[in-house]
């Protein structure tokens, strides 16, 4: 288990952690147990919480492009 500050990863343990995640999905999901499980579902939602910070998307450019689709 991967362990971390404050429970929130930053830039530094990002990689760790998505590396963490792909070698435990490589066994499959036959083999992997339900603590695995449980550990990739944890590091999967941190992981998805620091992308949304850090790429965030301005939904009034997302807005102004669709409207100019249809325009």
């Amino acid at each position: 288990m991967i362990e971390l500050a404050n429970n929130m990863i930053d830039n530094a343990d990002y990689s760790q952690v998505m590396g963490k995640i792909d070698s435990l999905m490589a066994k499959g999901s036959d083999k992997v147990s339900e603590e695995e499980l449980a550990e990739i579902r944890s590091l999967a939602q941190k992981a998805q919480a620091y992308e949304q910070t850090k790429y965030v998307i301005d939904a009034a450019f997302i807005l102004g492009m669709s409207k100019k689709k249809g325009a």
